[in-house]
């Protein structure tokens, strides 16, 4: 049987969904350098040289304040470290504040943890990996999990579950092929995904066997959505995800915008 839809409330995908932002979820006001103390809401993973006047400089680790997405997967905005405003790819940024959203969702009273550990690891069965329209979203999880239990259901193609390892660590997540039990024989697959490429993850809502992250294409403006099943909640796995993008977040933070101590004499 299908699950339900999502009872979470849509939380703004179709464009401009920056426009209804928290205020309160935007990052380090330490980045601002603006006349106008921005807040940053993304952060630049990859360098973009402008080719015409109304586009933006960006290079690696520069912190942005976005304000509207557009649907061809531009944004409008402005570089708090030269203060230019004007247009940039959104495929060159990604949002801060995805640190905060998802400790926030997935640790509640244990947001302050870092990861300690080098990694967490789970046994999962990886159902299939299809793709979603959009980057983020309970809704978004939930439909694509219902679609590939029709796929299941219908027997509409040929898809086999794997018995997988996932690995989670501050720098992404490992998915290792676990079927072959000889020690001698290679694994079919091996998937490294990088935490800057993870957009969203989560839970089912009501069915929290069933888990599922979503990927952005590191160019191009397409996203997947990665569901797994286990035998029990995969709510720890939320949890060390959350916990990785904090460790990552701080560690990115300290090496950016490092902080000095003063001495009086």
């Amino acid at each position: 049987m299908l699950f339900e839809d999502s009872y979470y409330e849509e939380d703004g995908l179709n464009g401009n969904q920056l426009s209804s932002r928290r205020e309160d979820s935007s990052g380090v006001s330490s980045c601002c350098t603006g006349s106008e103390q921005l807040n940053p809401t993304h952060r630049v993973h990859s360098s973009f040289i402008p080719r015409h006047d109304d586009e933006v400089l960006l290079e690696i680790g520069d912190a942005v304040h976005v304000e509207r997405e557009c649907e061809d997967h531009w944004c409008y905005g402005t570089n708090l470290r030269t203060n230019l405003h004007g247009i940039f790819p959104s495929a060159h940024v990604c949002e801060i504040d995805l640190v905060e959203e998802i400790c926030m969702g997935a640790l509640s009273s244990n947001v302050t943890q870092t990861m300690t550990s080098e990694r967490d690891t789970f046994y999962l069965t990886m159902l299939a990996s299809i793709e979603v329209a959009h980057h983020k979203g309970n809704d978004v999880l939930v439909q694509a999990m219902n679609k590939v239990l029709s796929v299941y259901q219908n027997k509409e193609e040929i898809i086999v579950p794997q018995t997988v390892l996932m690995e989670v660590s501050f720098r992404g997540i490992h998915i290792i092929d676990k079927r072959k039990k000889n020690f001698f024989q290679c694994p079919t697959f091996d998937f490294f995904y990088s935490l800057q490429n993870i957009s969203f993850c989560g839970a089912h809502p009501k069915q929290l066997r069933y888990f599922g992250f979503i990927t952005k294409h590191p160019l191009l403006p397409r996203f997947a959505c990665h569901v797994f099943l286990s035998n029990a909640s995969t709510q720890p796995i939320v949890e060390s995800i959350g916990r990785a993008f904090k460790r990552s977040y701080d560690e990115y933070m300290a090496f950016a915008h490092p902080t000095e101590d003063i001495y009086l004499e």
